[in-house]
C-alpha cells in the first residue's frame, strides 16, 4: 500500500474539515451532519461516516461523495494541495479553541424593594386595576391584603415563605401564572 492511500485511510475526517473549515462545525472523531463552509452552506449537508474503518463523505447538496483527498478536491484545493495536507506535508491550523463564555451574573434581587413598589403602584391606582374586576375584591381591600401590582399590569400576591423571604405571586387575567422571586424588580 503506498504513502497516500494509508494516509487517507488513516485520516480522522471530521478532525481534518473541523481545523480547515472551523465554521462547519465538524468534531474530531465524531460522525455526523455538518455544514460545508467551503461553499457557504448554512444548514447542514455534509455526511461524514466511517465504514469498514475508513472516513468518507457525502454532500447531499451537490451529491458529491468520496473519501478525504475527494473532499479536500471537492473544497477546491488543487491535487498538490490535497496530497501535501493528507500526507502531512503541509502544516494545517490548529483547531479552533472554544472560548468559555462567563455570563454576568445578575444583580441580586431585593425583594423588599420590589413587593414595596408593586404595592405603592396598586396604592397609586384611582380605579380598580383590569386584574381585580370580577374576582369579589375591591381596592382598599386588596392593598390591605398588601397585595400588589407590577408595571405590565398583572397582581402580586406576597406570600411568606421562610427559607426565601418574601415571594410573590403573580396572577394575570383568569388564571395564576408563575411564582417569581423578583417581584417585578
Amino acid at each position: 500500500m503506498d504513502r497516500l492511500t494509508e494516509a487517507i485511510e488513516g485520516v480522522d475526517l471530521p478532525g481534518l474539515v473541523a481545523r480547515l473549515f472551523p465554521d462547519s462545525g465538524a468534531k474530531p472523531g465524531r460522525p455526523g451532519l455538518y455544514r460545508a463552509a467551503w461553499r457557504g452552506d448554512r444548514k447542514p449537508s455534509l455526511s461524514l461516516f466511517k465504514s469498514r474503518g475508513v472516513w468518507f463523505f457525502r454532500d447531499h447538496a451537490t451529491g458529491e461523495s468520496g473519501n478525504a483527498y475527494h473532499l479536500l478536491l471537492a473544497a477546491g484545493l488543487s491535487k498538490e494541495e490535497a496530497v501535501a495536507i493528507l500526507l502531512g506535508e503541509r502544516p494545517l491550523p490548529e483547531p479552533p479553541r472554544r472560548e468559555k463564555r462567563e455570563r454576568p451574573k445578575p444583580p441580586p434581587l431585593d425583594l423588599e424593594k420590589g413587593l414595596g413598589e408593586a404595592q405603592a403602584r396598586l396604592k397609586a391606582a384611582t380605579g380598580l386595576p383590569e386584574v381585580l374586576k370580577g374576582r369579589g375584591i375591591a381596592l382598599k381591600e386588596a392593598v390591605l391584603l398588601g397585595m400588589g401590582l407590577s408595571p405590565e399590569g398583572d397582581l402580586y400576591l406576597p406570600i411568606e415563605i421562610r427559607a426565601q423571604g418574601t415571594a410573590c405571586f403573580s396572577w394575570r387575567g383568569n388564571a395564576p401564572s408563575s411564582v417569581s422571586w423578583s417581584c417585578g424588580v
